[in-house]
């Protein structure tokens, strides 16, 4: 088990609910179910609002994920994107939950918008 998994089965435990999780994450309650029952890796992005909400540093996140087999190229990418999205972790670490949620919203949007110019 991660320490994502970990952190999810904690909460479960304290009686939250994955859909309640999810209202408070504002990440869809299937990824989150996913990331406890399957150990997919989440993206990110998602990685950091995940580190935000259960308090813990980003890396303990990236470095605990592993994916399923099969997905060796993926995680790479979303490795290397999670790095990279590091920097700006730290950056937000002066904003308030809700600044700082907003602003990775806005990212999110904004990378979706990428891949669409890309494709």
């Amino acid at each position: 088990m991660n320490r994502l998994q970990e952190l999810l089965t904690g909460k479960l435990a304290e009686g939250k609910s994955f859909n309640r999780m999810a209202h408070e994450i504002g990440i869809n309650h299937v990824s989150l179910i996913q990331y406890h029952k399957e150990g997919v890796q989440p993206n990110g992005v998602n990685l950091a609002i995940l580190a935000r909400y259960f308090g813990v540093k980003f890396e303990d996140l990236v470095d605990s994920v592993t994916p399923p087999s099969g997905q060796d190229k993926q995680q790479s990418k979303e490795r290397r994107q999670a790095l990279e999205l590091r920097a700006l972790y730290d950056e937000l670490g002066d904003l308030s939950p809700t600044e700082q949620l907003e602003w990775l919203l806005r990212i999110r949007k904004e990378k979706a918008a990428q891949k669409l110019i890309e494709s």
